[in-house]
């Protein structure tokens, strides 16, 4: 029995679940959005004070911040195969609950060496990427979950209103992380992220919409199959292939910008890190738009 299966009522086999009362299931979708919205926000600290750590404790080199964002960037390349179908064959809240614990227990580990004068570059690196491959399968799970609460056209308005609540809490963050950082100093603010993962997996644990149990798989089937079935269907499909391609292509340019940009506006402009969150703050608004238009550029074209 996994961790997800001990949290949630059991369904009879190849039966699905008694649909749960919809005062339930509202309650439930708010847990949910305001579980990952507190994690966004706290997300949005570390994204801040992590590298400012590197930056202005640590003394990373242009090369040292390269190998830091690598490292963070990584493992969703290789994990998010793996993960897909992993999640696939288990039950999404518990994992995506125990996801969000295992993170926040990294993530202390960064806060508590800094105060003990034992952080170092190596240990950085190693957190940002056991951290990433965690949040990779976190992510996965709460994604494949949302549809269990909303279904049809609530999916597509549940959808929208969780990005524009995303978008605000990201661009929300940025600026608490000034705030954090000119109080508390970089290190001690990013315990608010640590908070943020314990209070997102409180959230789920109170959930109580039941889950679908996974699907049966055919006789003979296994992970790696599955895999390249998912791959193969992916690279076929006139809508999901060129979205992977293009959103690879940004995802790259986009890691050789944010270390291009740290390097130069710390060390040529000379920003403190609260002038950097102040500004990483006002890049975020703009998801807020983005996000509450989304759903009304799409209706005229269909889903």
């Amino acid at each position: 029995m996994t961790a997800s299966d001990e949290s949630l009522p059991r369904a009879a086999a190849g039966s699905p679940p008694a649909a749960a009362p919809e005062k339930t299931v509202r309650r439930d979708l708010a847990l949910y959005n305001n579980g990952l919205a507190v994690g966004v926000l706290g997300g949005a600290v570390t994204s801040v004070a992590l590298p400012s750590l590197a930056l202005f404790t640590l003394q990373a080199t242009p090369m040292q911040m390269s190998v830091l964002y690598a490292a963070q960037r990584f493992p969703p390349a290789v994990t998010a195969l793996f993960a897909g179908a992993w999640v696939d064959r288990h039950r999404k809240l518990g994992l995506l609950m125990w996801g969000k614990v295992v993170g926040g227990l990294l993530l202390l580990v960064v806060p508590v060496t800094a105060l003990t004068g034992t952080l170092s570059l190596a240990l950085l690196c190693v957190i940002g990427f056991a951290l990433a491959a965690v949040n990779d399968v976190s992510s996965t799970a709460g994604i494949s979950y949302l549809p269990s609460l909303a279904r049809g056209r609530n999916l597509a308005v549940a959808n929208s209103r969780m990005g524009a609540l995303f978008s605000f809490t990201d661009a929300a963050g940025s600026y608490l992380a000034s705030g954090l950082i000119a109080v508390l100093g970089t290190s001690r603010a990013i315990l608010a992220d640590v908070l943020s993962y314990f209070i997102s997996a409180a959230c789920m644990a109170k959930i109580r919409t039941p889950e679908p149990p996974p699907g049966a798989r055919p006789a003979g089937s296994t992970l790696l199959g599955e895999i390249k079935a998912g791959l193969g269907y992916a690279s076929r499909h006139p809508v999901i292939r060129p979205l992977v391609l293009s959103n690879t292509v940004l995802a790259l340019a986009m890691t050789a910008w944010d270390v291009l940009f740290l390097i130069y506006v710390v060390r040529q402009l000379h920003w403190s890190p609260v002038v950097l969150a102040v500004v990483m703050g006002c890049a975020s608004v703009g998801g807020v738009a983005g996000a509450l238009a989304g759903r009304r550029l799409a209706e005229p074209r269909g889903t």
